[in-house]
């Protein structure tokens, strides 16, 4: 990881744990970069360092225990897929890619679908999307997530991408010339979370209560 991405983690990072309601941030690759504790409560996934594509797709147990597990995986490809159309691919994307068509049928047909084009059912080597057409899925919408400690929740999400700043550019003009295999500079994505119902409001609210409780 180069010192710029490391600075924008630690930002980000910041930024999410002064925010009161779950939020995540992940990179193009879907890694979890930035997490604060509630959001880390509702959903394991939700933890720095974990893969969202890998979590939803090579984790068997996941897919058993998820209510609504198809929506889940076909946000997850959506998020995959628009980050392949706004960075580009790298070696990085096409090995996750390639890692997930080998063991994930429910990825490789998604995936398919997304592309609008046939992918190697086999998985022997990574697919190049090299020119994908347009962006797929929703920004917005509702996930459902059993929470051990306080039952379901149904939380409405919404993806916002960071947008440069005049100075952010500007700062990128005298920058010494790097190399960038992607489409334009990756500052993260920030997957934020609100209560779907009145019922998960209080459920939110009382996952809230028990992550200070443990933390005093």
């Amino acid at each position: 990881m180069s010192e710029d991405q490391d600075a924008v983690d630690g930002s980000a990072q910041g930024f999410v744990a002064l925010v009161t309601a779950p939020v995540v941030v992940y990179d193009r690759h879907l890694d979890v970069v930035a997490a604060n504790e509630l959001a880390g409560a509702v959903s394991a996934s939700f933890t720095i360092g974990v893969n969202l594509a890998r979590f939803t797709f090579l984790n068997p147990m996941v897919e058993e225990t998820t209510e609504e597990w198809a929506a889940t995986a076909t946000m997850t490809v959506s998020a995959l897929h628009r980050s392949l159309t706004r960075y580009g691919e790298d070696q990085r994307f096409r090995e996750l890619v390639g890692e997930l068509i080998t063991h994930s049928p429910a990825f490789t047909e998604r995936w398919a679908e997304a592309l609008g084009s046939k992918v190697d059912a086999a998985g022997s080597t990574p697919v190049s999307v090299r020119e994908p057409a347009r962006a797929s899925g929703p920004q917005t919408g509702v996930s459902v997530f059993t929470n051990p400690l306080v039952g379901v929740l149904r939380l409405r999400f919404e993806h916002l991408r960071r947008i440069d700043t005049d100075e952010d550019a500007r700062e990128r003009e005298h920058e010494p010339e790097r190399e960038h295999e992607g489409a334009s500079e990756d500052t993260g994505t920030y997957l934020l979370w609100a209560p779907a119902d009145a019922e998960s409001a209080e459920r939110l609210t009382r996952l809230q209560a028990l992550i200070e409780k443990t933390t005093v």
